[in-house]
């Protein structure tokens, strides 16, 4: 059968800047609390998503290491040099209120993600999408506060109307924080869609499609973290976060899953320059579907910050890590993946005008058609305040895959495309040209959803993103930024390899 078909392709989130210490021991409370509930269950061993300690915390997305591994994450919310939406600008009584919109016009010359000499189409795309921010903060005492950040807009395709579709700012969240005692608590809820049909996902993209299909999810975590400081040096924090994951009019309901997150650490500051800690976490993940197996890790190790001057910062984190899955699910895949996980950076401020973060990380993240993937990355980033109104920022990634097991390649199905010989039990799929071909053995079929699953050997993956962006301060209100992301991702498997170049043109209005 010679086709090819389509297929898939907090507010204690602490920056890690570290650009200056706070030998303050509310900061290092901030530190331990910031650096466990901000994890998210499905990417529970992903340093991406696990930021180093901190001093300091914010409710933006994050800036820990490795926080820009996938370079277009959150556009238009969060593009390459934008300014940032949460100077507050109103006030209502006790309350104070960012509101700011955006429009942003992206061009994709490979949206589908298929590799060039294949003999497939590269369709190209372009997408606009209007959005509107809106951030409160509300000091209802002296020892609590409520935040709450939303962004959401609309995404229209010109050549893929199908995909239309109504967005929810990934750094969307609300968290309430007060103290009882000497224990200071934080309640926090992060929500938003994530994923489309130009994910970077290794498991998902870049398998020979013909035409891009989506990946779209709805993700909601909630989270309660406690931090105890009992005295000026020593910090003990334990959290514990629920993360639901579903897929939105998408074929993806294997997907579906929760996951229970526990956390606990302890930390040392040694002086103003050094903080030392340990810490440790497990979770389970249960899928909805029954297609994906069940799983549970655990990981602990230690962790360090150390600042020799306010304007150079390293960090780094060591955990040993395991992760076991079930074999309650139908996938091929019945491994599991453990060793050493972890993330070191170098953050430095050059001058007032130039900075940039060098970081490298290795760690374990949920797959969709296998358990688990390993991956190693290595980021880079560059910022240039070249005047008060412009500002330039490059970024540079490499990140290596390797699956735990052999995976699936995906195939949407329309109904009446697949049959099945009641004797044998063959599959048979509709080709092009209307014929049924069998498909290969091992095959899985998710009939609710329209999804076909043909089974593939176990694949090693490079990526490597690039970006160069500017931004500029028109007037007092309105900003405007320009942005270039180049991507090239190599395998093992053959039509698994594409290049695709994304520009990106975007306007903010703060009002």
């Amino acid at each position: 059968m010679n086709v090819l078909m389509p297929n898939l392709k907090g507010r204690w989130a602490p920056r890690a800047s570290g650009w200056k210490l706070r030998a303050a021991g509310g900061a290092l409370a901030g530190l331990a609390a910031g650096s466990l509930c901000q994890v998210r269950a499905q990417s529970f061993f992903n340093p991406y998503t696990t930021p180093l300690p901190a001093y300091g915390s914010t409710l933006n997305s994050g800036e820990g290491a490795g926080d820009n591994f996938l370079i277009n994450r959150g556009v238009p919310y969060s593009p390459i040099g934008a300014a940032p939406m949460h100077d507050y600008n109103m006030k209502f009584g006790p309350v104070t209120a960012s509101v700011g919109g955006a429009l942003s016009t992206s061009y994709y010359d490979n949206y589908n993600l298929v590799p060039e000499g294949s003999g497939l189409k590269q369709e190209d795309e372009l997408s606009i999408n209007p959005s509107l921010s809106i951030a409160f903060q509300w000091p209802i005492a002296r020892d609590s506060t409520l935040h709450f950040d939303v962004g959401f807009g609309y995404a229209i395709f010109l050549n893929h109307p199908e995909f239309d579709r109504f967005t929810i700012s990934p750094a969307s969240a609300w968290d309430y924080q007060f103290k009882v005692g000497d224990v200071r608590f934080t309640v926090v809820d992060h929500i938003g869609t994530t994923g489309d049909s130009f994910s970077q996902r290794t498991d998902l993209t870049g398998t020979g499609s013909a035409s891009a299909v989506q990946f779209r999810r709805l993700s909601n975590t909630i989270g309660l973290t406690a931090a105890w400081q009992p005295t000026r040096l020593y910090t003990v924090s334990g959290s514990y976060a629920l993360d639901f994951d579903h897929g939105l009019g998408d074929s993806f309901g294997l997907a579906d899953h929760l996951t229970h997150t526990f956390s606990t650490a302890v930390f040392r500051r040694l002086d103003s320059h050094w903080t030392v800690g340990l810490s440790a976490s497990a979770f389970r993940n249960e899928y909805l579907e029954g297609i994906q197996n069940n799983s549970t890790g655990y990981g602990a190790g230690p962790t360090v910050s150390w600042q020799p001057s306010p304007f150079l910062n390293f960090s780094g984190s060591v955990r040993y890590n395991t992760a076991k899955a079930d074999s309650n699910g139908t996938i091929g895949d019945r491994n599991g993946s453990s060793g050493a996980g972890y993330d070191f950076s170098v953050q430095h401020i050059i001058n007032r005008h130039l900075n940039h973060v060098l970081s490298v990380s290795s760690g374990i993240d949920l797959g969709v058609g296998v358990n688990f993937n390993n991956t190693f990355a290595i980021t880079y980033r560059l910022g240039w305040q070249i005047s008060k109104a412009m500002t330039l920022n490059f970024n540079a990634n490499r990140a290596v895959t390797t699956q735990s097991g052999a995976g699936y390649d995906f195939v949407n199905f329309a109904p009446g495309d697949v049959g099945v010989d009641p004797a044998t039990h063959q599959l048979y799929l509709r080709d092009s040209a209307g014929v049924f071909e069998p498909v290969a053995a091992g095959a899985l079929v998710d009939f609710g959803h329209g999804l076909l699953l043909l089974p593939r050997p176990l694949e090693e993956s490079e990526a490597y993103n690039f970006g160069l962006g500017t931004s500029f301060q028109l007037t007092r209100r309105l900003t405007a930024s320009v942005n270039y992301i180049h991507t090239l991702r190599l395998s093992n498997l053959p039509l698994h390899d594409y290049n695709q170049n994304t520009y990106t043109l975007s306007l903010g209005y703060r009002f």
